[in-house]
Order: structure tokens, then C-alpha cells, then sequence
């Protein structure tokens, strides 16, 4: 039997078109069967922001680890976005076309890595990540992104469960952003969470999260306890914004610093998390 996962017209950094691509695959997810095959319908879609393919490549992965076949339509999309495509890499790793190189240099390529190579994580964060951002934001600031990064990429090495970790970015010069996503195909945080601690729900685990002080290091009684969401969340603030999915959790550290947590209807299996830098901000000393 055959399944579509219809991509939104605009798949991008908004709540509404990220959440009605992951609704269908959990829908279809529910009814998947033996030999069956998942079709990716790119007619309707216009534009892909480079961080998006994280998505994209956390749904493929899912299916692939469970031996279905994915297929794209993707000759309907937009050159430019084609391009884009071929540029950071998905095309390339699913096998739909060959890769381009990045001659506009505003790709952080895609990458899925073993969590148990952490010196290949370590050296992707290192030299595709934060090299990309060092000539856009100031050494204070960017030292600051550094810590919490390398700490939710290891905390996914050690956490998630999961045999990979998956990154991407993209530079948008027109809008003065810098987007960095990171995903797996684990357990997910707040059943994490909720496996360590004495909580009522997800939403309690969430709370639990951002509360100073709270680390998922400190979960395990033989590590150091980390920097936490808290942390993050202040560091971040009026600079950038947070995104993150997980189980039947999202939550969204806007970049006036707020907080707000939505119920999903769906599951997420496993993380995903979008940082959205404002270059303009993080450059300001505030």
C-alpha cells in the first residue's frame, strides 16, 4: 500500500507548517504495514528553509530504520529550492540527486552521525556549525552558544537512545538569521524525564526542565550536572529563540525570553530542536 505525507506550500521555522507535516506522518505511522511504501509529495510545495531538512531526514530515518521505502516527487519543487537541497546535502544522503556544492556558502551541511563517534559530532559542531557562525557573531556570544550546544548534542548522545544524531543550518543574509536544527530518533525528553523523576505528565517534566538548577545530567547519579534549559533560556534571551518538539510536548522560548508549552495531539518520537539566531541581537552587548 502506498502512503503521501503532503508537504506544506511553505515548510519553515512556523509552529502550524512543522506540525501539519509531522501530524501526517504520525498518522500514518499508526497504520503502516509490512512491505509498504511512504511517497513524500513535494507538488504543492513552494519553499524549504535549509534547517527544515532536519525534519524531513528525523521522518526518513524513522522509516528506513524499520525497512520502508520512502519515495519523493521532488522534481516538482521550485529550482531554488532544489538547489538548496543539493547544496546542504539531503538530496545527496537519500539518494534523489546529486549533490551540489555550496557556492552561495550559506548552508550548514546536513550530517547524521553516530551517537557513539562523539569526535565526529564533536568535530561537525566544531567546524561546520560554529565556524559557520564565527565571522556573523561576536566571540562572547558565540562562545556562549558553544557551551549549551556541545551540551543538548551530548545530552542526546547519552539520553535519547537513539543510534544517530542529525544537524543542519542554513544563513539567511537578506534576514540577518542564523537557524541551527538538531534532532534524533530516541526515546524523546520528557520520557526521559519522566523515567527519572516522580512526575505527573509531560507538561509537568517540561516545568521540571526549566526550572533553575535542573539538569538532565544530574538524572544520572555519576555525572556532572550540566548547563539545563534554564540556562539556555537566559542565555538566549532577546537574542535568539528556541523550538522544541518532543513526544507530545512543544515549547517555544521566545526571544523576548518567555516560555509557553503546547499539548501536541500527535507523538513526536524522539527530538527536535530549531534554534533561530537574530545576528543583529547577538551582536549587541546587552
Amino acid at each position: 500500500m502506498e502512503h503521501y505525507i503532503h508537504i506544506p506550500r511553505s515548510l519553515n521555522f512556523e509552529f502550524r507548517n512543522i506540525s501539519k507535516f509531522y501530524s501526517q506522518y504520525s498518522d500514518i505511522n499508526e497504520v503502516l504495514e509490512k512491505n509498504d511504501v511512504i511517497r513524500l509529495n513535494f507538488s504543492n510545495t513552494n519553499f524549504i528553509s535549509g534547517e527544515m531538512t532536519v525534519l524531513l531526514s528525523m521522518v526518513v530515518e524513522s522509516l528506513h530504520n524499520r525497512d520502508y521505502d520512502v519515495q519523493a516527487n521532488y522534481k516538482s519543487l521550485p529550482q531554488s529550492t532544489q538547489n538548496l537541497l543539493s547544496r546542504n546535502g539531503f538530496f545527496k544522503r537519500y539518494k534523489l540527486a546529486p549533490g551540489l556544492s555550496d557556492n552561495k556558502n550559506t548552508v550548514i551541511q546536513l550530517s547524521k552521525i553516530p551517537c557513539k563517534d562523539e569526535d565526529a559530532v564533536d568535530e561537525y559542531i566544531e567546524n561546520k556549525f560554529l565556524a559557520k557562525i564565527e565571522s556573523e557573531i561576536e566571540p562572547i556570544f558565540r562562545n556562549e552558544i558553544s557551551i549549551f550546544i556541545f551540551e543538548l548534542v551530548h545530552n542526546i548522545l547519552e539520553h535519547s537512545g537513539a543510534d544517530n544524531v542529525i544537524m543542519c543550518g542554513q544563513h539567511y543574509p537578506n534576514m540577518n538569521k542564523i537557524r541551527f536544527a538538531i534532532a534524533d530518533t530516541g526515546i524523546g525528553l520528557p520520557n526521559y524525564i519522566l523515567s527519572k523523576k516522580s512526575l505527573s505528565s509531560e507538561k509537568e517534566a517540561i516545568k521540571w526542565a526549566f526550572t533553575k538548577g535542573n539538569t538532565t545530567k544530574e538524572l544520572e547519579s555519576d555525572t556532572d550536572s550540566g548547563v539545563g534549559l534554564a540556562y539556555i533560556q537566559e542565555k538566549i534571551s532577546k537574542k535568539a529563540s528556541m523550538k522544541l518538539f518532543s513526544n507530545h510536548s512543544y515549547f517555544h522560548i521566545k526571544q523576548d525570553g518567555s516560555l509557553s508549552y503546547r499539548n501536541l495531539e500527535y507523538s513526536v518520537h524522539g527530538t527536535l530542536i530549531i534554534f533561530d539566531f537574530d545576528i543583529e541581537q547577538c551582536n549587541k552587548m546587552l
